[in-house]
């Protein structure tokens, strides 16, 4: 299952910097979760959506 923060980061016109900073996740994290590298853990990937104003679902690709 694709996680979509950069789409969705973009999307929100929020800057990784930004995002880091909202988030406490350092920025070298955040672009290896955007790029695949590394699977966030869930309590990263509320955070990030708190910070984005969405729901956790809503930064996964959707199946259907």
């Amino acid at each position: 299952m694709k996680i979509l923060i950069w789409e969705v980061r973009n999307e929100k016109g929020v800057s990784l910097n930004q995002l880091a900073d909202k988030t406490g996740i350092g920025k070298a994290t955040l672009w290896r979760m955007e790029n695949g590298e590394v699977s966030p853990r869930i309590n990263a990937l509320e955070s990030i959506a708190r910070a984005l104003g969405v729901k956790v679902e809503d930064l996964y690709e959707s199946d259907i």
